[in-house]
């Protein structure tokens, strides 16, 4: 096995929506918003799920083009912001 360096961006493979907060350790916001979860794939043949960001659900179509970023999933009872790889909306930044 060998390390390969992904592309930030792929399309977008699959989808769905969390309408309840995920377990314990994560700390929802209150009030609890629904989220897109996305499998996105990558140029270089994987495919990775994740949480999506600052994306409209209801504008999600198969083959958008996705951008991973990195941001807080949450801040944990002590103050500390637990971070991850969640994906946009290529158009978002543009």
């Amino acid at each position: 096995m060998e390390d390969t360096t992904l592309s930030r961006r792929g399309k977008l493979a699959s989808w769905t929506v969390v309408h309840y907060p995920p377990p314990p350790p994560h700390v929802p916001e209150e009030p609890f918003e629904p989220f897109g979860i996305a499998e996105v794939s990558f140029p270089e043949g994987i495919q990775i799920v994740g949480p999506m960001t600052k994306v409209d659900l209801s504008d999600l179509k198969l083959g958008m083009e996705l951008e991973t970023v990195v941001e807080t999933y949450y801040v944990d009872h002590d103050g500390e912001a637990v971070l991850g790889w969640k994906f946009r909306s290529v158009e978002e930044e543009e």
